[in-house]
């Protein structure tokens, strides 16, 4: 059984990912909406600088799960853009005025 969210539980924006990409997206989010409530995921563990010059690396993935994570990404991407489309298709219909021909 699934719960509703609460406010607890509910996001304005998940952000999957900490690169710099996502922290521009986060930086410029909060300037126009800044009590929104994001929550961001990363995999694996925080490695200080120390780790990242000792491994020549930044994140403890190893190439195959990089591939794994970028075979998901090609296909939810476009499967949320596609979602996207379709609810601002949906608020456009409810938002228009109805004609003068249909009464």
């Amino acid at each position: 059984m699934t719960q509703s969210p609460t406010r607890e539980t509910s996001y304005d924006a998940v952000i999957i990912g900490s690169g710099f990409g996502s922290l521009f997206f986060i930086e410029g989010f909060l300037k126009k909406r800044p009590k929104a409530r994001l929550l961001v995921l990363e995999r694996g563990h925080g490695h200080d600088h120390a780790w990242q010059l000792a491994q020549q690396r930044n994140s403890a993935l190893d190439p195959q799960d990089k591939r794994r994570l970028a075979i998901l990404a090609e296909t939810t991407i476009p499967a949320l853009r596609r979602i996207a489309t379709a609810r601002a298709v949906t608020r456009s219909r409810r938002c228009r005025s109805p004609s003068p021909d249909s009464t």
